[in-house]
């Protein structure tokens, strides 16, 4: 059963990284921990018209202090069936359209970090319901 809610022509509309080589990683810590800053956008969108763009951009790291810092933003166009209610159609569009972003951001992020010194960087699961 095709789900009321649908997806077309994602993209990774931007991207900038660097690799800070002064860093010093703490050799008491276990794991490498990122401040992640996540935006999400929602095109306005009329209830006729049935589409609209999201997008989700994320942040990890600081231009200062961490290991490296890396600023990402996926997007696509969702679309609907016409019996979808108003209500409805914005909750999906605020907490399952951007998890199915971050899904697609996951594996791009942890293979432009696989050459770190210290591993790949795997994105968390995040909470869109807030």
């Amino acid at each position: 059963m095709e789900s009321k809610f649908q997806f077309r022509n994602p993209r990774l509309s931007s991207l900038e990284y660097f690799i800070r080589e002064d860093f010093q990683f703490d050799d008491n810590s276990e794991e490498l921990s990122l401040p992640i800053e996540m935006t999400v956008g929602v095109k306005e969108f009329n209830k006729e018209d049935n589409c609209t763009n999201v997008f989700l951009q994320i942040v990890l790291g600081n231009h200062d202090k961490a290991l490296f810092y890396l600023k990402a933003k996926e997007e696509a166009e969702f679309t609907w069936s016409e019996d979808l209610e108003k209500e409805k159609i914005a909750k999906l569009l605020k907490q399952n359209a951007p998890a199915l972003l971050l899904s697609l951001l996951r594996p791009i992020i942890k293979e432009i970090t696989s050459d770190l010194p210290y591993g790949s960087y795997y994105i968390p699961f995040m909470d869109f319901t807030k």
